[in-house]
């Protein structure tokens, strides 16, 4: 039997809770990209390809962002739909927005150094975007849903899948004319970890506060 949500109040907060959280993470997910590319250190590989196609073919680095995220939508319908929800179609636009306005934003200069720090601060701010539509539970991100379906289709680790697909975003960012510097490897490496240190104590804080009650067929029966 497939199981129901129950409408009760506490059901009913939770769900716009997580909608809340869905929206937070998604501002939080793009203000941390426009922190690293207004850095100017050279940001993570995704950020980079967003930064190309921004310069080569002249639109909003949120409007690249949105072009690479319903790609990998597309992609995952096709790969394995499952791992869609609706958080997958509803961040993007959240992102965009944090990606835009936070670039609109910043206007003023730094020196090299506290470029640097803006830059550790944006990973920072990206992992916790990461963690909290990742507590939200309404959905896997276009990039992950694609990379775990690819997973289960060749029955693979997950950086087997996930590095190739980097080492492309790196390059094609290049080739566009994105921000490149050695530190654009270093975060390749360090932004994982961070991200899943980040889902794991949010997870931890969150706890199963945000669980949903369900009732099935059968006990509607009885």
């Amino acid at each position: 039997m497939i199981p129901k949500i129950q409408l009760t109040k506490e059901n009913l907060f939770k769900i716009v809770l997580r909608f809340g959280l869905l929206a937070i993470g998604g501002l939080l997910d793009g203000l941390g990209v426009a922190m690293q590319i207004k850095a100017n250190w050279g940001p993570d590989p995704m950020s980079l390809f967003y930064d190309g196609i921004h310069q080569f073919f002249g639109i909003t680095t949120g409007q690249a962002y949105n072009v690479v995220v319903f790609t990998f939508i597309a992609l995952a319908i096709v790969i394995n739909f499952r791992q869609l929800g609706f958080g997958t179609v509803i961040v993007p636009f959240f992102v965009k927005i944090g990606i835009d306005q936070g670039l609109n934003l910043m206007t003023f200069e730094l020196s090299r150094v506290m470029n640097l720090v803006l830059l550790a601060a944006g990973i920072i701010v990206l992992a916790l975007g990461v963690a909290t539509i990742v507590v939200a539970d309404m959905g896997k991100g276009a990039f992950d849903a694609f990379v775990l379906g690819v997973m289960d289709r060749l029955n693979t680790k997950y950086y087997k899948v996930r590095r190739p697909i980097d080492l492309i975003f790196l390059v094609g960012g290049i080739m566009m004319g994105g921000t490149f510097s050695a530190t654009t490897v270093i975060i390749a490496f360090i932004i994982g970890p961070v991200i899943s240190f980040a889902i794991d104590f949010f997870k931890k804080v969150v706890g199963n506060r945000l669980e949903l009650s369900f009732v099935h067929d059968q006990d509607m029966a009885i």
